[in-house]
C-alpha cells in the first residue's frame, strides 16, 4: 500500500517549503507546533470573559450600590468622618463576591483603593466616570457599578463598587471556546495539519523498521522501494545505505552457503575413495590393525554424516517452498519416532517418553517434519544425564499444533538461547554430555519448521531445556 502512494508522499515531504533536510523539517514543524500551542496558552491566560453568570443581575447591583450610598449619606449627616463612615457601612452591608467600594472627589480624594489593585481600579473607575448616570460596566474580568453622587461638605463625592473575578485556567479555556470559536478552530486545524505532516515524514522510518525486522529473520532479499531511495534528504541516504547493506549481506550469506555446498560435494569423492581404500586395507591386513582401521572408519563416517547434513541444510534454506506436501497423521509419525528414539536411548541408559499425543492430521512434508523433531530428540538425549528421561508431547489447539521436546539436563545460558539454531553453534562447555554432533541438527530443524510456516523456540525450564515447535495445521 505504501509503495503505490509513496511517490506523492515522498514528493510532498521532500519539497514542502523548499526544505530538503529531514532535520530541518522536524525543527520547522516542531517550531510551528510550539508557536501554536504557545499562542493558545497566552490567549487562555490573558483573555477572560465577562462573568455575568457569577454576579447578581444589573438591577440588583445598582440597588446594592444605592443602599450603600444612602447609608453613607446618613452617617455623614451624623457628622461621621468619611473614612469612618465608609468602614461602618461596609461592616453593616454584605457586598456581593469580593466587591470593593471606591470613592473619588473632584479634588483628587481616593478612598478604598488597595495598592495591589491600583491598576484595575483606575481602569474601571475611568470607565464608570464617563457615564453621567449609574450604570454597570464590564471589561474583561472586571465589573463596575456606579457612579452615585454623595455630598460631603463642600466635596462632591462619587461612589462606585468594583468587582474582580478570579478565573481558573480551565474556566478561561471554556470561555475562550465559546467566545473565540474561529480561533480555536484554526488552532485545531493547524495542529491536525502538523500531526499529518509529521506522520508523513515518519512513515518512511516505519517502512525501514519493517525491512530491518525482515533482515533480522534471515530474509536478505528484502529491499526498500525506489521512491524512498530517490529522496534527497537524510532518509533517502539511509534507505540507499540500507539497500546496499542488504545486498552485501545477501552476497555474503549466499557465498557462504555456496562454499559449504560445493566443498561438501567435492569432499564426497575423496571420502568414497577412502572408504574403498580402508576396505582393501582391512582385507589385506586382517585383524592386525583392526583398532586403527576402526578409528579411521568412525572418522570417515562422521565426515560423511556432517557432509550429508550440510547438504540437507543447504537444500532446505535455499528452497522457497515445499513442493511434496500431503496430508498425513502427524500423531502416528511422532509415536513411531519416539518408539525408535527410546529403543536407541536405552543403550545409553536413557529413555524417551511420549507424555501427550493428540490426534492430528497435518498437511506438509512428512520427512522434513520427522527429521526436525528427530534432531530435537537426539539433541535432548545427548545432553540428558544417565537414567534421565526426554519428554515429547504433541498438542493441537485450533488451527495450530505444538510439538514440545524437553530434557532434564543442565540447560544453557540465557544469552545463548537465541543462537542455538545457528549452523555449527555449540555450547559444549555448559551443556556437557556427548558433543560429537555436527552442530547442524537444530539448524536443520529450524529450516524445516520455517518451510512449513512455523516457529521453533528454546527456553530453560530449570532443570533442563524445552524446545517448542508451533505449526499451522495446513503447513502453510
Amino acid at each position: 500500500m505504501f509503495d503505490r502512494h509513496s511517490p506523492h508522499i515522498c514528493t510532498l515531504a521532500s519539497h514542502l517549503g523548499g526544505v530538503q533536510s529531514f532535520t530541518q523539517k522536524v525543527i520547522m514543524w516542531f517550531t510551528l507546533s510550539a508557536l501554536l500551542l504557545l499562542g493558545a496558552l497566552l490567549v487562555a491566560i490573558s483573555v477572560t470573559v465577562a462573568p455575568y453568570h457569577e454576579l447578581p443581575t444589573r438591577n440588583v447591583l445598582i440597588g446594592v450600590l444605592d443602599d450603600f450610598s444612602d447609608e453613607l449619606k446618613h452617617e455623614i449627616s451624623l457628622g461621621t468622618l468619611i473614612p469612618t463612615a465608609v468602614k461602618i457601612v461596609q461592616d453593616e452591608h454584605a457586598l456581593p463576591g469580593n466587591a470593593r467600594v471606591v470613592i473619588t472627589s473632584d479634588t483628587g480624594l481616593w478612598l478604598g483603593v488597595d495598592p495591589s489593585s491600583v491598576s484595575y481600579t483606575l481602569k474601571m473607575t475611568q470607565l464608570l466616570l464617563r457615564s453621567p448616570d449609574t450604570t454597570v460596566v464590564t471589561s474583561g474580568n472586571l465589573t463596575g457599578v456606579g457612579p452615585v453622587a454623595v455630598k460631603y461638605g463642600d466635596l462632591n463625592l462619587k461612589v462606585m463598587m468594583i468587582w474582580q473575578r478570579k478565573v481558573m485556567l480551565w474556566e478561561r479555556l471554556f470561555d475562550i471556546l465559546q467566545t473565540y470559536p474561529v480561533l480555536i478552530l484554526i488552532s485545531l486545524i493547524g495542529s491536525a495539519c502538523f500531526c499529518v505532516l509529521l506522520a508523513i515524514m515518519l512513515r518512511p522510518l516505519q517502512v525501514v523498521q519493517a525491512r530491518v525486522r525482515e533482515i533480522a529473520t534471515g530474509d536478505f532479499q528484502t529491499r526498500l522501494p525506489e521512491p524512498l531511495t530517490r529522496r534527497g534528504d537524510e532518509i533517502g541516504e539511509l534507505c540507499r545505505d540500507f539497500n546496499a547493506m542488504a545486498e552485501r549481506l545477501q552476497v555474503i550469506v549466499q557465498s557462504k552457503e555456496r562454499l559449504l555446498r560445493d566443498v561438501s560435494h567435492e569432499l564426497r569423492t575423496p571420502l568414497t575413495r577412502l572408504q574403498l581404500a580402508l576396505a582393501l586395507a582391512r582385507s589385506k591386513a586382517g585383524d592386525r590393525a583392526e583398532t586403527e582401521h576402526g578409528r579411521m572408519e568412525r572418522d570417515i563416517n562422521h565426515l560423511n554424516a556432517m557432509i550429508g547434513q550440510i547438504l540437507v541444510w543447504s537444500r532446505m534454506v535455499n528452497t522457497s517452498s515445499i513442493r511434496s506436501k500431503s496430508w498425513f497423521p502427524l500423531d502416528q509419525a511422532i509415536q513411531e519416532l519416539v518408539d525408535d528414539a527410546d529403543f536407541e536411548a536405552e543403550a545409553n541408559l536413557r529413555s524417551v517418553r511420549l507424555v501427550a499425543c493428540q490426534p492430528c492430521m497435518f498437511f506438509g512434508d512428512r520427512d522434513w517434519l520427522v527429521s526436525a523433531v528427530e534432531n530435537l530428540v537426539r539433541n535432548a538425549i545427548r545432553f540428558t544425564p544417565e537414567d534421565g528421561v526426554v519428554e515429547v508431547s504433541l498438542r493441537k489447539s485450533g488451527d495450530r499444533v505444538e510439538i514440545a521436546v524437553r530434557d532434564y539436563g543442565p540447560g544453557v545460558p540465557e544469552d545463548t538461547v537465541e543462537q542455538l539454531f545457528e549452523p555449527f553453534y555449540r555450547v559444549d562447555e555448559t551443556r556437557g554430555g556427548d558433543n560429537r554432533g555436527t552442530g547442524l541438527g537444530l539448524a536443520i530443524a529450524r529450516a524445516a519448521v520455517k518451510g512449513h510456516g512455523g516457529t521453533i523456540v528454546a527456553r530453560n525450564e530449570e532443570p533442563g531445556l524445552l524446545m517448542l515447535i508451533t505449526l499451522p495445521v495446513t503447513g502453510n
